[in-house]
């Protein structure tokens, strides 16, 4: 035990180093800079650990409803925000000793590093072999996966619970106790509290353990196979291969048939039917032989005692979303057979890395200009990774666990999206996404590219078995293990990393030093979430107001409230500042109407000071701001200029 502890140490030291390494500059500059924008997912993050903070000591109130965003409207419930509970709660003692920014930034550290131990213990014991396991961990904790995510997604690269529910979970297979059941159910619920697609992931893998004990798949010898239904499927095959080419070269048809009015103008259909006639005609001319067997269930009362683990962990977090979801309504996306969030492009999984300080400028661009942005479509599995299976399957003849492989294999299918795109093509082609987003519970993981940390999960564990067989077979082996992890250290190096600035302007500090209880209002003004945006707003409102203190009544959460986009949506001043700030324009009279409503209901709205952002605010938001506050100068800081209110005259 004391040998093994001393392994974990060390490899935990080891990985510190690379955490370090890969955010370098950013430990010289822990209290004033940020790997991602202030204005960006970055700044609601940091500003997540405030809050949770601010809301116990300061309000001595439970951490899941607020007043300080959105203040207009009842309490915003912060259960279906993405509010990394777990980094809050640790951060909630550090905040004092070492400031919001510092404290987020060594919590962004951390993660790397307690990912790739918790990977590391897995690995080891998976194979026994600590050199290999550690290989395991550098690759799970410090991915190019992990560092694009660590610019804008701080909960999507808090994985280390995905890989204690995956020990738990074999355990409680192999051996069912009461302490294994309630390591899976503790483990479900902490990747809730980090990111809760992370407890969806959980999850997933738990399913396809059960599903994988269940079947066992042999091929049957060419000698029996029939093939009676081979031409017909063949024609069929052809057919529609034909009717895609004529669409594809005539823009498609459209016709009325028996009073139903029928569009051939896309591929989507022809493309599905065409995928499972190939799937079907490749299933007959295989016939697999499946065997089905009992699965390999836990026993009841482990299901029972890890479901209870999960539910006492949860249960502050339930108890207030149970009392909002009855009675109010959320903004829930809906999912569309063509329409919904695309997956990874079938070639990032294969692009070097493109945050390399070498290479990578050669592919950033490519990568950046796929749907959904640059930090989404970086998958990038290391070529020295893919390289070190190839040699140990294809020369060392070592087998690969058959396990892990089908693991590895589904989730990159998945991580496709429910098309297939290859090169920015829509290639049409559905995949298994295609139908699982619609199924209650995993369809909530609605992003199919952040399935990229399962596959990374997956080659992680292979690159362990790899790597243990092949110090087995090889003359030195003590070498094998270092060389590997040394090539893909500096396949996977982001570093030097382009800082953003966490600096606070002077505005801001300047309304922190009134003590006055007055709402700030940012101009451009607007409400937003993860899906919808109204007006024009960022989250570096909320981050300076860490600072400042004040009520902000915009606002940034992960869900919004129907209700409370309603209610800012029929008061007319806010509607019309919420159109100002979308760049429109308020005609007169309406426009003498509203400044003088505004005059009426300032002391309602609270409103003490008004903060524009020069850069982003128009000349006619500006102007009406003026007039229907009666502004009156107080200070500028580029960009950035603060006006106060009657109800807040400079002192």
């Amino acid at each position: 035990m004391p040998a093994r502890i001393g392994r974990g140490a060390l490899a935990a030291a080891g990985y510190t180093l690379i955490a370090a390494a890969y955010a370098w500059p950013l430990p010289l500059r822990l209290g004033s800079a940020l790997l991602g924008t202030v204005a960006g997912d970055t700044g609601v993050y940091v500003w997540n650990l405030w809050l949770f903070r601010h809301l116990i000591v300061f309000h001595g109130t439970l951490p899941f409803f607020t007043l300080d965003i959105l203040s207009l409207v009842p309490p915003v419930p912060l259960t279906l925000h993405n509010y990394t509970a777990l980094a809050d709660l640790i951060a909630y003692p550090l905040l004092p000793l070492f400031g919001t920014v510092a404290t987020f930034n060594l919590l962004v550290l951390a993660s790397g590093v307690v990912s790739a131990l918790a990977m590391f213990v897995f690995a080891r014991r998976l194979t026994g072999d600590s050199a290999a396991a550690w290989a395991a961990g550098l690759v799970f904790g410090f991915s190019p996966f992990m560092s694009a995510r660590a610019t804008e997604h701080f909960s999507l690269i808090q994985t280390a619970p995905l890989a204690t529910f995956a020990l738990f979970f074999q355990n409680l297979q192999r051996r069912p106790t009461i302490a294994s059941a309630a390591g899976a159910g503790i483990s479900v619920a902490l990747a809730f509290f980090c990111d809760p697609y992370y407890a969806v992931y959980c999850v997933l893998i738990g399913a396809f353990s059960v599903a994988y004990s269940a079947m066992t798949i042999a091929g049957v010898p060419a000698a029996h196979r029939p093939y009676r239904w081979r031409m017909v499927l063949d024609g069929l095959l052809a057919v529609n291969a034909v009717a895609i080419a004529c669409i594809a070269l005539s823009g498609g048809w459209r016709f009325t048939l028996l009073g139903v009015r029928v569009s051939m103008t896309q591929f989507y259909t022809p493309v599905l039917v065409l995928t499972v006639l190939a799937i079907v005609r490749f299933w007959l001319a295989v016939r697999p032989r499946i065997s089905w067997m009992m699965p390999t269930l836990p026993p009841l009362r482990s299901v029972a005692a890890a479901g209870l683990a999960c539910a006492f962990l949860l249960s502050p977090v339930l108890s207030a979303m149970g009392t909002h979801l009855s009675s109010r309504r959320w903004i829930s996306p809906r999912v569309w057979w063509r329409s919904s969030p695309a997956g990874l492009d079938f070639l990032g999984l294969f692009v070097p890395n493109p945050m390399h300080p070498w290479f990578g400028g050669f592919f950033h661009d490519g990568v950046a200009s796929m749907p959904n942005g640059f930090v989404e479509n970086v998958g990038s599995i290391p070529w020295v990774l893919t390289l070190t299976l190839v040699v140990a399957w294809g020369w060392r003849r070592a087998p690969l666990p058959r396990y892990w492989v089908a693991f590895t294999a589904l989730f990159a299918i998945l991580t496709l999206g429910p098309f297939v795109h290859i090169g920015g093509f829509n290639t049409y082609v559905p995949t298994p996404w295609a139908l699982l987003r619609y199924v209650p519970i995993v369809g909530g993981a609605r992003m199919p590219t952040r399935m990229m940390v399962l596959v990374m999960f997956g080659l992680a564990v292979l690159l362990a078995c790899a790597l243990s067989a092949l110090r087995a077979r090889a003359r030195r082996p003590a070498l094998v293990a270092p060389v590997v992890a040394a090539l893909l250290i500096f396949e996977m190096l982001p570093a030097p990393r382009a800082l953003q600035s966490a600096e606070i302007p002077g505005v801001f500090r300047t309304i922190a030093a009134d003590p006055r209880p007055v709402r700030v209002m940012n101009l451009p003004f607007g409400l937003r979430d993860g899906l919808l945006s109204f007006g024009n707003t960022n989250a570096a409102a909320q981050f300076y107001q860490t600072v400042h203190h004040k009520p902000l009544v915009g606002g940034y959460v992960s869900r919004l409230r129907e209700r409370d986009i309603e209610y800012y949506q029929r008061r007319r001043v806010t509607r019309a500042l919420l159109e100002l700030s979308e760049g429109r324009e308020i005609a007169e009279p309406r426009r003498a109407i509203l400044i003088q409503r505004a005059h009426e209901i300032l002391p309602e709205l609270k409103i003490g000071y008004i903060v524009v952002d020069a850069d982003r605010a128009t000349p006619a938001l500006v102007d009406f701001a003026r007039e229907a506050f009666d502004l009156t100068f107080v200070q500028s800081t580029a960009p950035y200029t603060l006006y106060s209110t009657p109800l807040a005259p400079r002192r």
